[in-house]
């Protein structure tokens, strides 16, 4: 276990991956090969110039879960374990895909007609929208 002290984190390098991050993967099976390919912290601190303005230990949460650190990890690992997991489980992820609409299907019940910024249209059960906050995903009915 590295004692992590301090970390230059670098837009799209390395991410701090925390608690409800890893418990949540841990229950499709993937928080224990992500775990393998970061760096675990068991201590955090951040400081300007000689002054601490925070830390924080983690070791207090060891009785309450299997990762009791701040797991820093590049996010490319992370979507490739991710991505890897769902196609075993025979999900298939389309990227870079940007969705433009989205209606319920008049042929088939339960299915989506899916429209992309290409003009390709898709037909699907479920629509999972990864690509943040300000997704168009989440703003379609």
């Amino acid at each position: 276990m590295l004692r992590l002290l301090r970390c230059v984190f670098r837009p799209g390098f390395a991410q701090h991956k925390d608690l409800p991050f890893l418990e949540a993967l841990d229950t499709i099976g993937c928080a224990d090969q992500l775990t393998q390919l970061g760096v675990k912290g068991k201590e955090l601190g951040i400081s300007v110039g000689t002054k601490t303005i925070i830390s924080a230990d983690f070791t207090s949460l060891t009785e309450y879960t299997r990762f009791p650190y701040a797991l820093i990890l590049p996010q490319n690992i992370t979507e490739r374990v991710l991505g890897e997991h769902l196609q075993d489980l025979g999900v298939s992820v389309f990227r870079p895909y940007r969705v433009v609409g989205m209606t319920a299907s008049k042929s088939e019940e339960n299915i989506i007609d899916v429209t992309f910024e290409t003009g390709e249209t898709m037909q699907t059960r479920y629509v999972i929208g990864a690509d943040g906050a300000r997704s168009i995903v989440r703003e379609l009915p």
